[in-house]
């Protein structure tokens, strides 16, 4: 197993690093927020396409409604 170790750099105005830290703990929190937005996003996504396949079935169903009442008031005339 492959171990990665991550450092933070900090460097002066004319690039010479004057300092690091070890980062992993930030990248280890970053990688975990990540994952989290990815799982919001996911649920979010099908939120949105239950909301579309709703929006859908409710505009087939208005449809079908105005259609039968031009029906119905044509038959009346």
């Amino acid at each position: 197993m492959m171990h990665v170790s991550y450092v933070k750099l900090f460097r002066d105005d004319e690039g010479t690093v004057r300092d690091s830290q070890e980062a992993n703990g930030e990248i280890r929190n970053f990688q975990h927020q990540i994952e989290l937005l990815k799982q919001a996003l996911e649920r979010e996504m099908n939120t949105v396409a239950d909301l579309r396949e709703l929006l859908d079935s409710v505009r087939r169903i208005a449809f079908e409604l105005n259609e039968e009442i031009l029906k119905d008031s044509d038959a009346k005339r």
